[in-house]
């Protein structure tokens, strides 16, 4: 999506934000929320980072790295992990690295894909308060 064809298909038919609405929800999307989320692609000028988004997730190699250098300060952290069982991005493989890389994780799994906050928000939200009242983060 972040090539050549990536772009002109970005500019001319809003291709990634297409994709994205197709693919990140499990449940389909009124009319109205579907507008509220092209909003800002409808000038053609705004698209231009819809395009090269995909392509700084794939080449962004260096900063990956310094993630990957550091990951271990953060390995014995308490960490909660909401994840879009649906999602298409971010799948098992990836859950279960995190999985691994943090071994004190509290694993919640949403009914939901790419965009959990928005089809799941109030579920994730109570995994949230939970969480955060069993690792002493809030009072309860």
């Amino acid at each position: 999506m972040g090539g050549p064809i990536g772009r002109f298909l970005s500019w001319t038919v809003n291709f990634v934000w297409w994709y994205f609405m197709k693919e990140g929800f499990v449940q389909r999307r009124s009319p109205r929320e579907l507008d509220m989320y092209r909003a800002p692609f409808i000038d053609k000028r705004n698209r231009r980072q819809t395009s090269v988004f995909p392509r700084q997730l794939v080449q962004s190699y260096a900063f990956e790295a310094d993630v990957e250098a550091a990951i271990d300060r953060l390995a014995t952290k308490d960490v909660l992990l909401l994840w879009g069982t649906k999602d298409f991005a971010f799948q098992e493989a990836e859950r279960d690295r995190f999985m691994k890389i943090f071994p004190k994780h509290t694993y919640c799994p949403l009914d939901a894909s790419h965009f959990w906050q928005d089809e799941r928000g109030e579920e994730a939200v109570k995994h949230i308060i939970d969480w955060a009242e069993q690792n002493m983060l809030l009072p309860k």
